[in-house]
């Protein structure tokens, strides 16, 4: 946390220099300095420690600067820990089996039949899917004791009257036994393979992302600083609220979850913010951001090519940032094989192919992202990458209506107030081009038509393929 912004190379450097100073500081005493891959001491049973009076208005560690985002909001939340009344010491552990990590999966039927098979094989995509986003410990109410700060999931199959097979989904906060969401779906066959079926990887991912929201709720209240999922989880939240300030504060979050514990995926959600920052036109495409996206990629790839999540986010910054088409493809094919229910894989395929001008199968594969996204976080985000790929399908009918979907879900989102212009002008709806216009002069100051036609770097590249079309179409609106 003292190094944040640095590579973890440069970080590890920094850490063996500064422990090699204490060292040399402490002369004779150098073996009272204790480390270890984990901390820092100084061994307590050489070293008395006398606590001087203070006033009770003292702050923790009052007084200390250091000019870095993680450590800064580390301090922020110890001090505000210890004002609170009845906060642990420091030194206060939880055991290494609970606290906000434990995750607890329930499959109800354990007899060998098809039902169990169908509980088992969510359990398999739901734990892939947890674990891809962080760091959390998954088992069963035999292994692990149910304590207030765990989420319990539990999943039943069973067949209804109208004979059709019925997986329900509930997710529990063990602290106040509510129910924090609940879902089901009706498969046409018990037979039916759940890993090829997508209205039950759809199932998956809605419990997913229910489950992390629990998790979240569920350790709001506990004493003590939050863990490395917590904050990326709030990253999250912060990432696709798509504003800039928003996308700034992910990127903070993100930095400060990595320096408690080095994921490879806080680094690929990272280059993923980087490359929205890139399309949202929140920052140039400079150098600076290139060389950062850059970095971000090398560490999430070091450790987590075995991440769907990893592989689709880098995928995606290859192919904006980079335009890098062809790495982008085989990262997002990597991503799909990995984990077919990952909503992100599928995209990340989707705007590589597109990319690659294969217009048809870009649509299919956002198709199924959208469908994979369904009622989660990243439906705005699907619905808009079916309306980019229907667009240049040929299917402006289905191109404006999800469109116009994706921005009454996110309209900050700005992607498509910027497709849907250019859909309105070559379908000839002039009024509707002078709306999304001003909304995007709302988002954008600095918007000009002109940037749409003849800026490179403009992010609606794809549009471009209508060349002379495209231009002459505004101009016929009167905004040109």
């Amino acid at each position: 946390m003292l190094w944040s912004d640095r590579s973890q190379p440069q970080r590890s450097a920094s850490l063996r220099q500064a422990l090699s100073d204490l060292r040399r500081c402490l002369g004779p005493y150098a073996d009272v300095l204790i480390s270890d891959r984990q901390s820092v001491a100084l061994d307590p049973a050489r070293v008395l420690v006398r606590s001087a009076p203070c006033s009770p208005q003292a702050e923790f560690l009052q007084g200390l600067k250091v000019a870095d985002p993680a450590f800064t909001a580390w301090l922020a939340e110890q001090r505000l820990l210890k004002g609170r009344p009845g906060a642990p010491a420091a030194s206060e552990k939880r055991p290494a089996h609970c606290g906000p990590k434990t995750i607890v999966l329930l499959g109800e039927t354990d007899d060998g039949s098809v039902y169990a098979g169908l509980e088992l094989a969510f359990n398999q995509v739901v734990t892939h899917s947890l674990r891809e986003h962080c760091d959390v410990l998954i088992g069963s109410p035999g292994a692990l004791p149910l304590r207030p700060d765990c989420v319990l999931m539990s999943v039943k199959a069973a067949t209804w009257a109208n004979g059709k097979t019925r997986i329900s989904v509930t997710v529990e906060d063990i602290g106040t036994n509510i129910v924090c969401w609940s879902g089901s779906i009706e498969l046409p066959d018990v037979q039916v393979d759940p890993f090829d079926n997508v209205p039950f990887l759809a199932l998956c991912n809605r419990a997913t992302e229910a489950t992390l929201e629990a998790r979240i709720n569920a350790c709001a209240d506990l004493t003590g600083p939050k863990d490395a999922g917590q904050i990326a989880h709030m990253a999250l939240r912060k990432l696709f609220a798509i504003t800039a300030q928003d996308v700034s504060e992910a990127l903070r979050l993100f930095d400060h979850a990595y320096a408690i514990n080095p994921q490879p995926v806080f680094q690929a959600w990272r280059a993923q913010a980087m490359t929205i920052q890139y399309v949202e036109r929140f920052v140039p495409l400079d150098q600076t951001l290139r060389e950062q996206a850059e970095a971000a990629c090398r560490l999430a790839l070091q450790d987590g090519s075995g991440n769907a999540t990893v592989l689709a986010a880098v995928a995606n910054t290859r192919t904006n940032i980079d335009r890098n088409y062809g790495v982008g493809l085989e990262l997002a094919l990597q991503s799909v094989q990995v984990n077919p229910a990952n909503v992100m894989a599928w995209y990340a395929y989707s705007n590589a192919v597109q990319c690659l001008g294969r217009s048809e199968e870009a649509y299919q594969a956002a198709l199924v992202a959208q469908a994979l996204a369904q009622t989660t976080r990243m439906k705005f985000w699907a619905d808009c990458q079916v309306s980019i790929t229907a667009a240049t399908s040929g299917r402006s009918d289905v191109a404006i209506r999800f469109g116009e979907r994706a921005h009454a879900l996110s309209p900050g989102f700005r992607p498509p107030l910027r497709y849907l212009t250019a859909l309105y002008a070559l379908n000839a709806r002039p009024e509707d081009v002078s709306r999304t216009v001003a909304s995007l002069r709302r988002e954008e100051p600095d918007f000009d038509l002109v940037q749409m036609t003849r800026n490179p770097d403009y992010p609606i590249g794809i549009m471009r393929r209508y060349g002379r079309k495209l231009t002459d179409s505004l101009r016929r609106a009167g905004l040109e």
